[in-house]
């Protein structure tokens, strides 16, 4: 019997690729990468000993952690008027 996809759990990636943590979040990529240099958002590298490239892998709990912060900082946003 199949299983329904509205009833089956969407599985979320854990780690995402900067492009993909891009369109994700509305930022740009070097915005992400700033984030990653200054120590806001967690990422890990899977080069290989030896090798010469890998890929840079953001932590997507970390991203979202980042996102959910900015809502709790500075000025309300104003309200529309109807």
């Amino acid at each position: 019997m199949p299983v329904s996809p509205t009833l089956t759990p969407r599985i979320q990636p854990r780690f995402l690729r900067p492009l993909d943590a891009a369109a994700y979040s509305s930022l740009s990529r070097s915005t992400l990468y700033a984030l990653m240099a200054a120590g806001k958002i967690r990422s890990v590298s899977n080069k290989q000993e030896g090798k010469r490239f890998g890929a840079r892998l953001i932590d997507r709990l970390s991203l979202d952690s980042y996102l959910d912060s900015l809502g709790t900082e500075g000025p309300p946003s104003p309200r529309p008027t109807a």
